[in-house]
C-alpha cells in the first residue's frame, strides 16, 4: 500500500520501453508526434477564427445606411426606423421600401479566405514530416497527387516503417522468448519437438501497393525467376505464409505438398520437357518412373499414388 493505492509488482523484464534513442544512456523517449503537437493546436486557433468570423457574418441580415450628412446638432436623421444602433426584424421573402436617401447593405462573406486551405495544408505537411509521411496519406485525400508523385513521396514512408519494423522485430523477440515456456504448459498448443530457441521470422504486410495489381505480380513473378527474391519472402511481403499456401493449394487441387510445388516450379524455371528436379518428392529421394505422370504433354510430375 503506498499513497492509498494497491499496485501489483512486475519483474523489470516483463515491461517493455520502446523509444528512439538519441543519445548515450537515454532512459526515456518523447512521443514521436511530440514536434507537431502545437501545429495542430496552430490549425484550431486558425478554424475558431475563421468560424467565428463567418458566423458573424451570418448574424447580421443586412444593413441600413444613408450618405448625408447628419443636422448641425449631430443628430441622425429620422428613418422611420429607429436611431443608429437600433435593429430591425426583417421579414423572410419581403420585399420593403427605404426612405429617400437610405440604402441597405449586407456584410460580406470573407470567410473562409483563399489562403485557409493553403495554410491548413501547410501545418499538415509539416506535422506529417515528422512521421516521415506524405501529406495524402496524412490527410487521406488523394487529390493533390498523382500516380508519379505518389509513389516519390511513398519512398521515405516505406522506408521509415521498414527501420521501425526492425526495431519492433526486437521486442517481438522478447515477446516470444517469454511466451514460449508459458505456451509449453498448455497441453497440445504448440508440437512439444519445439525447441528452446527456433529459427523464426516475422511477417508484416507491405506497406503500399502498386495502383497496378497486374504489373506487382509481374514484377514478383520475375523476381522469383531471376532469383533476387524467394516466394517466400514474397509472400511474406504481403503477409502471407508461402508453405501455408502450398498446403492449402495442393489440398484444393487434390494432390500432395510436394506433388504442387514440382509443378510449381516447373511452371517457373522447367523447360518444356524437363522434369523437376529429384529433391521436390514426398520423402525428398527421387522416385521410379512409376511414380510420374504426365502434366501438360511430355512434362511429369512425381505423384504419391504408385499406381498411377
Amino acid at each position: 500500500m503506498t499513497l492509498g493505492y494497491e499496485f501489483d509488482p512486475w519483474p523489470a523484464r516483463f515491461v517493455l520501453h520502446d523509444y528512439a534513442r538519441l543519445r548515450p544512456a537515454q532512459q526515456r523517449g518523447i512521443p514521436e508526434f511530440g514536434p507537431a503537437l502545437d501545429l495542430f493546436e496552430e490549425a484550431r486557433r486558425f478554424r475558431r477564427a475563421v468560424l467565428a468570423s463567418a458566423e458573424t457574418v451570418a448574424d447580421h441580415a443586412g444593413f441600413i445606411y444613408t450618405d448625408a450628412a447628419a443636422d448641425g446638432d449631430g443628430a441622425e436623421p429620422d428613418t422611420g426606423f429607429g436611431t443608429a444602433q437600433d435593429y430591425v426584424n426583417v421579414k423572410r421573402r419581403m420585399m420593403g421600401v427605404l426612405p429617400a436617401g437610405w440604402k441597405a447593405a449586407q456584410m460580406k462573406a470573407e470567410q473562409p479566405t483563399t489562403t485557409y486551405e493553403p495554410y491548413v495544408l501547410m501545418l499538415l505537411m509539416e506535422a506529417a514530416q515528422v512521421l516521415d509521411m506524405p501529406l495524402f496519406i496524412m490527410t487521406g485525400d488523394a487529390r493533390l497527387a498523382n500516380m508519379s508523385s505518389a509513389y516519390v513521396a511513398t519512398q521515405s514512408f516505406i522506408k521509415s516503417v521498414t527501420t521501425d519494423r526492425e526495431e519492433y522485430e526486437a521486442i517481438a523477440d522478447q515477446i516470444w522468448d517469454e511466451w514460449l515456456p508459458e505456451a509449453r504448459r498448455i497441453p497440445g498448443l504448440i508440437p512439444r519437438d519445439i525447441p528452446d530457441d527456433p529459427d523464426h521470422s516475422w511477417r508484416w504486410p507491405r506497406v503500399a501497393s502498386h495502383a497496378d495489381p497486374g504489373k506487382m505480380a509481374l514484377a514478383q513473378n520475375q523476381r522469383i525467376k531471376n532469383g533476387t527474391r524467394s516466394p517466400s519472402i514474397e509472400c511474406a511481403d504481403d503477409g502471407l505464409d508461402f508453405e501455408e499456401i502450398a498446403e492449402r493449394s495442393a489440398k484444393d487441387f487434390g494432390v500432395t505438398v510436394p506433388v504442387w510445388k514440382a509443378a510449381y516450379f516447373q511452371s517457373m524455371f522447367a523447360e518444356k520437357g524437363t522434369p523437376p528436379p529429384a529433391s521436390l518428392t514426398d520423402d525428398g529421394e527421387e522416385e521410379d518412373d512409376e511414380s510420374t505422370q504426365p502434366v501438360g504433354g511430355d512434362q511429369a510430375v512425381p505423384t504419391d499414388d504408385e499406381d498411377q
